[in-house]
């Protein structure tokens, strides 16, 4: 598994995020969600390190961290898809709960971050350059060519 956790920083409680993510995804509520490859889980801010790192993310408090992962031991096709996945999802489930966001590559690199309404691609991951995924999001894009270490 190769893990993505995200940070947001929302107006909703973590029960409503979870819902929103479920939905977004197209599956049941559940405690860990899973669509093909891809698997989630929404979690509390509940240890005074998690809380520090996840308001660094965000440069404000974070309310809610969503731990993505990605099955990289399935075949090419269902670990691209899975890839695809994580970056539409992550994107719409910051858009719909208008929230701030800051998706990691494994809390090493920033893969998207939304601020201020405006989604801010980082060009490194590079299912941001699939035209499918690009078309699946909504409102302000930004991409950037910085490098997202962290």
């Amino acid at each position: 598994m190769i893990d993505f956790p995200m940070a947001l920083a929302a107006d909703e409680p973590v029960t409503v995020v979870a819902q929103v993510l479920a939905d977004v995804l197209g599956v049941p509520r559940g405690d860990a969600l899973a669509v093909g490859a891809l698997g989630a889980v929404v979690r509390t801010l509940d240890h005074p390190l998690t809380v520090e790192t996840y308001d660094e993310l965000l440069g404000r408090p974070a309310t809610a961290r969503v731990l993505f992962s990605v099955e990289n031991k399935t075949d090419g096709e269902s670990y691209r898809e899975g890839r695809r996945r994580l970056a539409t999802v992550a994107a719409e489930l910051a858009v719909r709960l208008d929230a701030e966001a800051c998706l990691t590559f494994q809390l090493d690199r920033v893969v998207m971050r939304r601020t201020g309404g405006e989604l801010r691609l980082f060009a490194w991951f590079p299912e941001w350059s699939e035209p499918a995924v690009l078309g699946a999001l909504r409102g302000p894009i930004a991409v950037t060519d910085e490098a997202g270490h962290l």
